[in-house]
């Protein structure tokens, strides 16, 4: 686990790399831009995770709202699946 702990910066740089633009001050997530008309037809941000993706949701949920202005909901999803949620 200290490994891990001591390979953190790397990782960030790693996982940005290529996806932040500092001179253009952008910043491109490849996996949504062919959602993005969808995206603002919304009326709430639904994010279901587990683990590790459920608190990387919750730790990004009041970003998003900001970025968004859209309701950003978080869910475990073990208990998404146990309910009869509708999602559209």
């Amino acid at each position: 686990m200290q490994k891990e702990i001591f390979e953190q910066p790397e990782s960030v740089i790693n996982t940005m790399r290529g996806r932040v633009n500092l001179e253009a001050e952008t910043v491109v997530l490849g996996g949504i831009k062919d959602y993005i008309p969808e995206i603002k037809r919304c009326r709430r941000l639904l994010l279901i995770g587990c683990g590790t993706s459920y608190h990387s949701a919750v730790a990004t949920r009041q970003i998003l709202e900001e970025l968004t202005e859209l309701p950003v909901m978080v869910e475990l999803a073990s208990d998404f699946m146990d309910r009869n949620t509708p999602y559209f």
